[in-house]
């Protein structure tokens, strides 16, 4: 949190446009800005795109890199290397990563499937509620 904070000081951000920019919730904001609740991540997605960062900028901010790739980062490498060819080899995607507006999109999308799962198990747990028979008070 505290990256996001220095990142919005020096763009020149105060909280409140951060949280107007990415129609943030005023309480959460103020929660969080103030650091007694940890954010959760689409508010953190949210405050970066207002600030005009690409998702990408705001981690490699947030997160050392390491000098070389560690052994865990190389074996899924070595795993999944016929999924994802490299440069020069048949087949390989010379586009780079996604640009920000499909990765939105695809964050959309994602977050739509999951309210989708969440609203199936409240009606599946309200229709549970419903069929068990009332307790009686002792």
């Amino acid at each position: 949190m505290e990256v996001l904070r220095t990142l919005a000081r020096l763009l020149g951000y105060s909280n409140r446009e951060i949280e107007r920019r990415g129609n943030l919730p005023h309480a959460t904001a103020l929660r969080v800005f103030q650091g007694h609740s940890e954010p959760r991540l689409e508010f953190v997605l949210a405050a970066v795109k207002a600030m005009g960062l690409e998702y990408a900028e705001f981690f490699e901010f947030a997160f050392e890199h390491p000098r070389r790739p560690t052994e865990s980062a190389l074996k899924v490498r070595r795993m999944l290397g016929h999924l994802n060819p490299g440069p020069g080899r048949r087949g390989a995607q010379e586009e780079g990563p996604l640009p920000g507006a499909e990765v939105d999109s695809l964050l959309a999308k994602v977050h739509q499937e999951v309210q989708g799962i969440l609203e199936q198990y409240e009606r599946k747990q309200e229709s549970a509620a419903a069929r068990r028979p009332a307790r009686k008070n002792a």
